[in-house]
């Protein structure tokens, strides 16, 4: 049973109207813009997003979004890539790995035939404790005694020092 809401959301002045139509679980099923671009979203058997397709109505351009998940061990049930085409055509790609506690250890971008990589290390309070780019750069991330960021650093070199904190950090 597929129950249909339409929801019509009228935009400032002659722009136009946005209009929605709703899954019966009430997750969004497609978008409409003032353009008539559609936006269709699918989803896996729990729900999560799976596919997110827009198609433009100028062009007929169509972008396809498509999002796998992990579906045993480090990362259960997480992001395990996000993959966007263009026309069919893959034109950019990101992947994760997770470590035991379900924190991403690595993120892997692809463009162009080309990857870069990001990796990340936590302490054992789970805070991001070093990370390093695609360029090689290894931060370090130091707390004060509230938990708070207090310093970062490459090496023994400062980058960035937290001189002042107000009742907020």
């Amino acid at each position: 049973m597929k129950f249909k809401y339409c929801h019509t959301i009228k935009s400032c002045g002659s722009k136009g109207n946005i209009s929605f139509t709703y899954k019966a679980n009430g997750l969004l099923h497609t978008q409409t813009n003032a353009k008539g671009d559609i936006t269709e979203m699918a989803y896996d058997a729990v729900w999560r997003l799976d596919t997110k397709t827009v198609t433009e109505a100028a062009t007929g351009k169509v972008t396809v979004t498509k999002h796998t998940y992990i579906n045993t061990g480090n990362g259960l049930g997480q992001i395990n890539s996000i993959e966007l085409k263009e026309q069919g055509i893959l034109v950019h790609k990101q992947t994760f790995t997770y470590n035991a506690l379900q924190q991403v250890e690595t993120l892997t971008e692809s463009y162009d035939g080309q990857s870069i990589t990001f990796s990340n290390t936590y302490d054992a309070l789970w805070r991001p404790k070093a990370s390093t780019s695609p360029s090689g750069l290894q931060t370090t991330n130091r707390y004060n005694e509230y938990g708070d960021l207090d310093k970062i650093l490459s090496g023994s070199t400062i980058l960035w020092q937290g001189n002042e904190q107000n009742s907020k950090g």
